[in-house]
C-alpha cells in the first residue's frame, strides 16, 4: 500500500459473495512480478520466459481463444473481460456471485420504495477520477448532460421510472441531477461492510 499518485488502493472485498476461495500464498506469488520495482517485474518476467512459463498480457480488450491451449504456471495480465471467457462456467459463476448476509435492516425501508416503483439504479463515479489532469483525460468523465440524456432515454423504455442514485461524490449529484423525473439519492450510509449493500439495493433495481 505504498502511496503513489493518483492511485485508488483496493482491498479484496470478494468475500461478501459465496466464493470459495484458493488464494495465492506469499510462496505462490515469489515467482510471478510483482508492482512497484520495474527492475525486479522485468526481471521475474524474463525468467518466467526462461524457464518456459508464461507471461500473457492482453493486447486489446477482446476474446483470444488460443488461451485456452495454455497449461501450467501461468501470469495472466490484462482485464479479460469478455463473456465468451467464462460462458461455459456460467451457472457456476452466478452461484458464487450470490451474497453471504442478507440486507441491513436500516435499509428495510428503502428496499420497500425501491420494489414499490419502477426502479432504476444510476451510479455516478467522480470523485477519484478527477484526482488528476491524466485520469481525467484518460478516463472519460460523464458530465451532466450525458446523465439527464440517459435518464430521458430509460424514461422512453421504463413506465415512469424512480431514479436512485449511488455515487462517491453526493453533492455534485444533487446540484445537477434532480430531474423532471422522481429522483433519491442513496447515501454512503447505506453502503454497508465493503460496500455490499449499495451492490444489493442496485441490484433490487
Amino acid at each position: 500500500r505504498r502511496p503513489r499518485p493518483y492511485v485508488t488502493f483496493r482491498d479484496y472485498d470478494l468475500s461478501i459473495f459465496n466464493i470459495q476461495e484458493n488464494l495465492a500464498t506469499a510462496e505462490d506469488l515469489v515467482s510471478f512480478p510483482t508492482e512497484g520495482n520495474v527492475f525486479l517485474q522485468l526481471a521475474k518476467i524474463m525468467e518466467l520466459h526462461c524457464r518456459k512459463k508464461y507471461y500473457i498480457k492482453e493486447k486489446l480488450i477482446k476474446f483470444y481463444k488460443s488461451c485456452f491451449n495454455l497449461s501450467g504456471d501461468i501470469y495472466i495480465d490484462g482485464f479479460w473481460q469478455s463473456e465468451e471467457y467464462f460462458k461455459d462456467i456460467e451457472s457456476s459463476i452466478r452461484s458464487d456471485f450470490t451474497f453471504k448476509a442478507p440486507l441491513d435492516n436500516r435499509t428495510r425501508d428503502l428496499v420497500q420504495e425501491i420494489r414499490a416503483t419502477n426502479a432504476v439504479s444510476l451510479n455516478v463515479r467522480r470523485g477519484d477520477y478527477l484526482a488528476s489532469r491524466a485520469q481525467k483525460e484518460f478516463y472519460y468523465i460523464c458530465d451532466e448532460d450525458y446523465y439527464l440524456r440517459a435518464m430521458d432515454k430509460i424514461a422512453g423504455m421504463v413506465t415512469a421510472p424512480t431514479f436512485f442514485i449511488f455515487s462517491n461524490e453526493i453533492k455534485w449529484c444533487q446540484a445537477h441531477l434532480m430531474s423532471q423525473y422522481p429522483v433519491q439519492i442513496v447515501s454512503p450510509e447505506y453502503a454497508g461492510e465493503k460496500f455490499q449493500d449499495y451492490l444489493k439495493l442496485m441490484a433490487l433495481c
